[in-house]
Order: C-alpha cells, then sequence, then structure tokens
C-alpha cells in the first residue's frame, strides 16, 4: 500500500484532496484471539501504522487522507472471488506481453470454479461457521436449496467460458471435447448437491470434483497449445 501511494505520489499522479482507503476486518468476539491479538492482529496493526503514516504524507502533499475501514465483514464470496482469478490473467499477459481474450478466459475459469468449490466447503463446514458467527451463505440458507442453486449455475457458467477458446478459434477440438467431458462431469456433481437427501455426501463430492476438475481442463488447454503452436 505504502509503496504504491509512494509511487503514485513520486510520479505526480495524484490530484488535490486524493484519498486511499484500505479495508481490514476484525471478526466477532470469539475469534478475537486471532483477528486482533494474534500474529494476524500484528498485520492489522501495521496496516493501521501505515495508514497514519501515509495520511501524514497525501495530506502535505496533496491536501488528501488516507484511511483504515475496519469492518465487521467486507465482501461477498463471488467478489472475493475476483482477486482469486487475477493470477492467471496476470501470467498469461505477462508472458504474451498484453491482456488478450484468452487471458480473460482464463479469469472467467477461475472465478467461476470459485463458487461450487467453496460453496461445497462451506456447506461442509457450516457448523464451524456458525459457531464463529462467520454470515455465509450455508450458514443462513438451512436447507442448502440456494446453496445448491448457486453452485449449479456458477458451473454452468465456467462450463460456458471453458468452451469460449474453441469459439475465438483459441483451442482444438480435442481441447473441446475434453472440456466439455469434463464440465460435464463436474455439472453432473452439482446437479447432484441439488437433491436435499444426501446432501452432505454430495458437498464432499463436489468438492473432490472441483479439486480434480480445475488442473485437468487448464493442462488439457497447456497440452493442446503445446501441441498445436
Amino acid at each position: 500500500w505504502s509503496d504504491w501511494i509512494d509511487l503514485l505520489l513520486g510520479e505526480g499522479l495524484l490530484g488535490p484532496g486524493a484519498r486511499t482507503v484500505a479495508y481490514s476486518y476484525i471478526g466477532p468476539e470469539l475469534t478475537a484471539a486471532i483477528y486482533r491479538d494474534g500474529t494476524i492482529g500484528h498485520a492489522k496493526e501495521h496496516l493501521e501504522a501505515t495508514g497514519h503514516a501515509l495520511h501524514a504524507r497525501m495530506e502535505s502533499a496533496v491536501g488528501g487522507d488516507a484511511w483504515v475501514s475496519v469492518n465487521k465483514a467486507v465482501v461477498t464470496q463471488a467478489s472475493a472471488a475476483i482477486p482469486g482469478a487475477f493470477p492467471p490473467l496476470i501470467g498469461w499477459s505477462a508472458g504474451e506481453g498484453t491482456v488478450s481474450t484468452l487471458g480473460w478466459i482464463l479469469f472467467g475459469v477461475l472465478f467461476f470454479w470459485q463458487i461450487p468449490h467453496f460453496m461445497a466447503v462451506a456447506w461442509t463446514y457450516r457448523g464451524d461457521y456458525s459457531t464463529v458467527h462467520f454470515p455465509m451463505l450455508p450458514v443462513r440458507d438451512l436447507s442448502g436449496r440456494r446453496v445448491a442453486i448457486w453452485s449449479l449455475l456458477n458451473t454452468l457458467a465456467l462450463i460456458v467460458v471453458s468452451l469460449l477458446p474453441i469459439w475465438h478459434g483459441l483451442a482444438s477440438n480435442a481441447y473441446g471435447l475434453a472440456a466439455g467431458l469434463l464440465g460435464a462431469w463436474f455439472l453432473w456433481r452439482a446437479v447432484v448437491f441439488l437433491r436435499p437427501e444426501g446432501r452432505d455426501l454430495a458437498a464432499r463430492k463436489l468438492f473432490l470434483a472441483s479439486i480434480a476438475y480445475l488442473p485437468l481442463v487448464l493442462g488439457a488447454l497447456v497440452a493442446d497449445r503445446l501441441i498445436n503452436s
């Protein structure tokens, strides 16, 4: 945070009255030993000290402000999937020297994959999330119906995005066949998760399927690109 703001200030890229905000999370009293008093808490103390130092520098340089917003909850799982999907886009863009269509496709694959993956985990451990008063969807949706539907919708979106390289001429039909078969298998696990009977077992199987699906579909794309390059 500090390095980034210092760079912007040094290059004269911050206008008068510019403001910067960092978000922090304190959690409920039950987790204070971790989020406030433990190792993570020390990181938060460093963030707050950085905020004070940045505030002084920005106020002096451009009449600006730097703030740390301390929240009980900051983001949803869907929005948290955005930073989780950036690494393949960054890597691909660095390799090509530009942000290209395939880079954004990889971003989409990682984004939509995270939702059924995490919903399966969160449903399995919903009791733990409830104990620490963490308001995940599986905690609020006692039946699991909305959890399962949300997982299914994102799985469908994942399959569509995974097949986009064929549409854009960036992969061969062999990759399309592999991605289609893997997607159908993953989709089946998400469909089974819809059934109220045996939902706990279905969640664990969906989780295991998600772990297998991602390296297999990405590996198929890499292999296809290497063979046909």
